[in-house]
């Protein structure tokens, strides 16, 4: 794709997206939320995914107020969620807002793209004499920036004498989160792995912390008839951005386009230009849950390439390809390498370029 061309949807994008969000706050900047039922605050994001389903099946409650960042920019928008009362409001006003509450609890379940994580967790320590605080690991932003791995491009193992942000902002990030956790009453993590990661940078909190796994009780799935046809391989889920491996997709799209050995299937929410569809490379678009079955038999998939760069937290999609009784083909990495070797249909592959995960999908087909 021309540069040009990507560099101007990328302002469109933002420009659409910033003002959709503002016509939202003109829309709902009046209105008011009921007070005095509130005792609890989650500051979280919107951007789907894991977290969104938790904040679904655990938060809306009617003593919690949700705060979800909905801009991002210096100056931030929020969305705050009770019950059926919705307001818009500025980050400036967002703290004076808050100390209206009479709150017992206060939740940090992601502040995954947070411009100024800082002010949240500032508040949050500030009010830890009358509230317990609580934080949820959707994600290691308690480790490192988000923008890390964009820059890089790929995992650094978190080896950071060599990161790209430099030593001062490593540090200086650490401290601001290491302040928060030393005033937190309860950390969840969801899977032992990221306990064992979080217990490296930040010591003392092991015994605030609680692995409990999410409930897959909403996937039904049950492992599917595979035969010796089911020869093809697929990318399932939102890979969109980079820590999911967009750029991973896409080198392996020109690599299985040239190796003609097998087709490969795009399923889900995949950046624009990767929809073109060839001989070898079919794209189907985003899909309900309820059809992946019917999807991955009516393709005569048997494969699944799971390409997070990353050290997922819990990964619901690796459970679920689990589930189907797929071969899946990852790095040993975090939640998904936990879950992987307890499973015997897994092909760990030492790296994501497409000639060594082409190889490891043959190692599934032997």
């Amino acid at each position: 794709m021309n540069p040009v061309i990507h560099v101007l949807g990328i302002i469109i994008k933002y420009l659409f997206l910033n003002t959709r969000v503002f016509f939202q706050y003109l829309r709902l900047r009046n209105n008011s939320i009921t007070v005095s039922a509130i005792d609890t605050v989650v500051f979280t994001h919107n951007l789907g995914g894991g977290t969104e389903s938790y904040v679904r099946n655990n938060f809306y409650k009617n003593n919690i107020l949700i705060v979800r960042l909905i801009s991002y920019r210096r100056d931030s928008y929020f969305l705050l969620e009770h019950e059926s009362e919705k307001l818009v409001i500025r980050q400036k006003a967002l703290f004076a807002y808050l100390n209206k509450l009479s709150l017992k609890l206060i939740v940090v379940n992601s502040l995954c793209a947070y411009s100024r994580p800082k002010e949240i967790l500032d508040y949050a320590v500030n009010n830890s004499a009358q509230c317990s605080l609580s934080y949820l690991i959707h994600d290691f932003n308690a480790v490192c920036p988000p923008s890390t791995f964009v820059m890089n491009k790929k995992f650094c193992k978190y080896e950071c004498s060599s990161c790209s942000l430099g030593n001062r902002v490593i540090a200086e990030w650490r401290t601001m989160w290491g302040s928060f956790l030393n005033h937190v009453n309860k950390i969840i993590c969801f899977s032992n792995s990221s306990k064992e990661i979080l217990c490296q940078f930040y010591a003392g909190i092991a015994e605030k912390i609680q692995v409990i796994p999410h409930s897959m009780d909403y996937c039904t799935f049950k492992p599917l008839p595979f035969d010796s046809s089911y020869r093809n391989i697929a990318v399932i889920g939102n890979c969109s951005n980079i820590p999911k491996g967009k750029l991973v997709i896409k080198k392996l799209i020109a690599e299985v386009k040239k190796t003609k050995d097998r087709k490969l299937y795009i399923i889900g929410k995949i950046p624009f230009f990767f929809h073109r569809n060839s001989e070898y490379v079919r794209y189907t678009g985003a899909y309900d849950l309820k059809i992946l079955p019917e999807i991955i038999m009516s393709n005569q998939i048997g494969a699944v390439v799971f390409t997070s760069i990353l050290p997922e937290t819990f990964s619901y999609a690796v459970s679920e390809f689990m589930l189907l009784g797929l071969y899946i083909v990852a790095l040993d990495l975090g939640a998904q390498g936990e879950k992987l070797r307890h499973y015997d249909k897994a092909v760990f592959v030492p790296g994501l370029d497409p000639e060594t995960i082409l190889a490891g999908v043959e190692k599934c087909f032997i």
